[in-house]
C-alpha cells in the first residue's frame, strides 16, 4: 500500500505563493488573518512562502503549519505536478 504524502509536505518555503493558491486556495485564509497582501498580488508569480513570511516578519515554520492547518484537502497528482513545475 502507498502512503498518501500529507498536505504539508506538498508545498515548501521554496513553493511560490500563486503556485499554493492555485491548488489550495482555502490557504488565501492565512494570508488574509496575517493582513499579507499577497492574494492577488502580482508578484506572487515569483514570489515564495519563505519571501511573503520574510517581507512580513513571520516565522517560516509557524507559516507553514498555519498554511499546512488551512489546507483541507490532497491535491490530485495533477496539481502536484504543478508545484515541481512539469505541468505548465
Amino acid at each position: 500500500m502507498t502512503r498518501q504524502p500529507k498536505p504539508a509536505s506538498l508545498f515548501t518555503p521554496w513553493t511560490t505563493v500563486a503556485a499554493l493558491l492555485a491548488v489550495h486556495p482555502e490557504a488565501a485564509v492565512v494570508f488574509i488573518r496575517r493582513s499579507m497582501a499577497c492574494v492577488g498580488c502580482p508578484l506572487s508569480r515569483f514570489d515564495s512562502l519563505a519571501d511573503a513570511a520574510r517581507a512580513y516578519g513571520v516565522p517560516i515554520g509557524r507559516f507553514l503549519r498555519e498554511l499546512a492547518a488551512a489546507v483541507v484537502s490532497t491535491p490530485s497528482p495533477c496539481a502536484r505536478a504543478k508545484y515541481s513545475g512539469a505541468a505548465g
